[in-house]
């Protein structure tokens, strides 16, 4: 099956079918966290708001940055802010949450608070943390408690609030739809819009320096650039100038360092605005950068949070040629995990195979990694063997007696590709792109297909019962007669709601999950004549499923 990561999103029973969310499940630990969104430095500490919560990473080699600790939160967080020995993270639907640094080894929550919306980014001046929500604007908290944040004020803000930045008496807002927002917060308690600085399209980031706010800023047709806004009188912000630059794909966030700005998108720009009038190109690099989602600069590096890239670091010692330095690779696109005793095989699209010790699930240990020059798809094993499933090399066996070193046995290319693997007996069965393939693996080193069937669109999942292969297809499930090895047929092709994802089978009944249908059972009885006997309507769009007794986990 396909995209299932670790966490079950719905248990539902089998024997009187009823969907029960979940029930009984508790977060114990994880591993590998993706979704860089902020960054901020104290000493030789990085901190990191990923989507799961708070990394910490050793950069006292910042051309490797090294893992040290994590403190998981479920709100997404968006924004992180540094002050003394705790970081304040704008975590989403969790709001606000403050933790305790002062042990890098060892973050620990110690307060929070739940403002309405989504928190996507926090200021923090003195005693008070400005924190902005994407649909109601601006709250201020008063922080003087650090266990019982008290909100003291708020300021509805038009648009969506995606980014704040504190300078004196005002917090200056970028509200992706709305243009900029300029917030008087002489008062605390009695925040109120003191100016706006309105455009079409879209603002996704501001800094500010001096008299001038810098924008992240795209048009409607989603062309970018660099607005320069003269804020010398907060109530009238007038257009100095903008850079547009358009060798550069989208300019998603800015950051303004002495006489430079940095400006973050598909790369990194680094403009000299001595003269805010006349900004011009200093440098640029492209390569390993994607979507920057916040800039940070310390001395002579640049700390870029790439969301599902990880945080890459630039030198910028040579503001005319910066270079790609270091980075924290994160995973991009989980498509698969398997567990095997006390290993957990994970499979990433873009960086590979996984190993972890999961004899202690409350501290999975990764023990290995292999990555691939194509995209892994599918990982299952057997005995001490491991098989991938990779969409364009095909089928590959590794010796796994020493799961810290996994060893490659075999190769086999397949024209088709590899998407999904079963395992069964001395048989591996493989969808492709269009075929789905019979391998004989009693000898590991030497697998050898023996059989194939053409069919029709790109087989998702996949399940073997008895003498029949149960294939989920984008808008049916096929089931194909393996009685014949060398001859695999087509006994029924059973058309279900559109986007067929995974497939199980126990007893009589297939198990079918589909984007568009959700949990669909039919009675397989007959494999040549299948009937639909009744369908659950699941959150979201499930793409796997399990069984595991009465229960189904999708």
């Amino acid at each position: 099956m396909r995209r299932i990561s670790l966490v079950i999103a719905i248990c539902i029973t089998i024997g009187m079918p009823r969907i029960v969310n979940g029930q009984g499940l508790e977060y114990v630990s994880s591993e590998l966290w993706t979704g860089v969104n902020d960054v901020a430095i104290s000493g030789n500490y990085a901190y990191c708001a990923f989507v799961n919560g708070l990394v910490v990473l050793d950069i006292t080699n910042p051309t490797n940055p090294t893992f040290v600790s994590r403190c998981y939160r479920s709100g997404g967080a968006s924004g992180i802010e540094l002050v003394g020995s705790y970081a304040y993270l704008a975590d989403g639907s969790l709001g606000v949450q403050i933790i305790d640094i002062s042990t890098p080894t060892s973050p620990v929550e110690v307060g929070g608070y739940s403002t309405p919306g989504l928190a996507t980014d926090i200021a923090i001046a003195g005693n008070y943390a400005y924190v902005i929500n994407d649909s109601t604007g601006l709250q201020i908290l008063d922080i003087s408690n650090l266990i019982y944040p008290e909100l003291i004020g708020n300021c509805y803000i038009p648009g969506y609030a995606s980014s704040i930045f504190v300078h004196g008496n005002y917090a200056y807002i970028a509200s992706e739809t709305a243009g900029l927002q300029i917030i008087d917060i002489s008062n605390p308690t009695n925040p109120s819009i003191a100016g706006n600085y309105a455009v079409e399209g879209y603002i996704h980031d501001v800094c500010v320096s001096g008299n001038y706010a810098y924008l992240a800023y795209s048009d409607p047709n989603y062309s970018s650039s660099l607005l320069i806004v003269n804020i010398s009188d907060q109530a009238n912000p007038v257009l100095t100038t903008s850079y547009s630059d358009y060798n550069f794909m989208s300019i998603y966030t800015v950051v303004v360092e002495g006489n430079y700005a940095y400006l973050g998108g598909y790369g990194l720009r680094i403009l000299d605005i001595s003269i805010p009038a006349s900004p011009t190109l200093v440098g640029n690099i492209n390569s390993g950068m994607m979507p920057a989602q916040k800039i940070l600069i310390r001395g002579d590096h640049a700390f870029i949070a790439c969301y599902t890239w990880g945080l890459k670091v630039v030198d910028v010692s040579d503001l005319s040629n910066p270079t790609l330095a270091g980075s924290y690779n994160t995973p991009d696109m989980v498509l698969r995990s398997f567990v095997s005793g006390n290993y957990a095989y994970m499979i990433d699209m873009y960086t590979g195979l996984h190993v972890f010790n999961v004899s202690n699930p409350e501290t999975p240990m990764l023990i290995s990694n292999l990555d691939f020059p194509n995209t892994v798809r599918d990982v299952c094993t057997a005995g001490n063997y491991l098989y991938i499933a990779n969409s364009y090399n095909g089928f590959k066996i590794f010796n796994i007696s020493n799961p810290a070193t996994p060893i490659i046995f075999a190769n086999l290319d397949l024209t088709s590709g590899a998407e999904t693997i079963f395992i069964s007996g001395n048989y591996a069965f493989v969808n492709g792109f269009g075929a789905f393939n019979i391998i004989d693996i009693s000898n590991p080193r030497i697998p050898v297909l023996v059989g194939n069937l053409h069919i029709e669109y790109l087989g998702t999942g996949i399940f073997i019962s008895g003498a029949y292969a149960y294939v989920a297809i984008n808008p049916a499930l096929l089931i194909i007669n393996i009685s014949d090895m060398a001859h695999p047929a087509l006994a029924c092709s059973f058309n279900l709601t559109g986007g067929v994802q995974d497939v199980r089978v126990s007893g009589q009944y297939a198990y079918v999950v589909s984007y568009e249908g959700g949990l669909q059972v039919v009675d397989v009885s007959n494999p040549t004549n299948p009937s639909l006997i009744s369908t659950f309507d699941t959150p979201g769009n499930p793409c796997g499923i399990s069984i595991y007794g009465n229960y189904a986990y999708v």
